[in-house]
């Protein structure tokens, strides 16, 4: 049986670029919370309209959120807000590079508790991919696992 995933992402606009990253990871969530902190109302209308093509549950949260609370903890909030366990965290446009099989990838690896994504042009990891049970995030203006 696939774990789900939970997506989570947040943003203050760009919620255009938000479409190429739920597109790009189509098929490894089941569900995708965004926290809204959108100035705009016709990028909240936009959002909405996500809804009828996503699995996306939207939080709205003050524009000065992330300001007043910290990154971490807004990212904290929002994977509280999961209903999955198995948590796949990016930014507004962040978009997969290449077909990495996330899905076999999580299949094959029931115990494991975090997965990383490597870029073609860059030499770092990202782990974004875990299980939230087990990872908190800190740091007030870069998160840190």
């Amino acid at each position: 049986m696939r774990r789900g995933v939970s997506l989570i992402t947040m943003g203050q606009g760009n919620v255009k670029a938000l479409k190429k990253t739920l597109d790009s990871f189509r098929g490894v969530y089941d569900e995708v919370v965004y926290g809204d902190m959108l100035i705009f109302d016709e990028d909240r209308l936009l959002l909405e309209k996500y809804q009828l093509e996503y699995p996306l549950r939207i939080i709205k949260l003050p524009f000065n959120y992330i300001f007043q609370m910290g990154f971490s903890n807004c990212l904290n909030f929002l994977i509280n807000n999961a209903k999955n366990d198995l948590v796949l965290y990016m930014n507004t446009s962040e978009v997969i590079d290449e077909d990495y099989g996330i899905n076999n990838i999580i299949d094959e690896n029931p115990n494991c508790n975090a997965f990383y994504f490597s870029h073609r042009e860059e030499k770092h990891r990202w782990f974004r991919l875990f299980d939230r049970r087990e990872v908190e995030w800190s740091g007030r203006i870069h998160e840190e696992p």
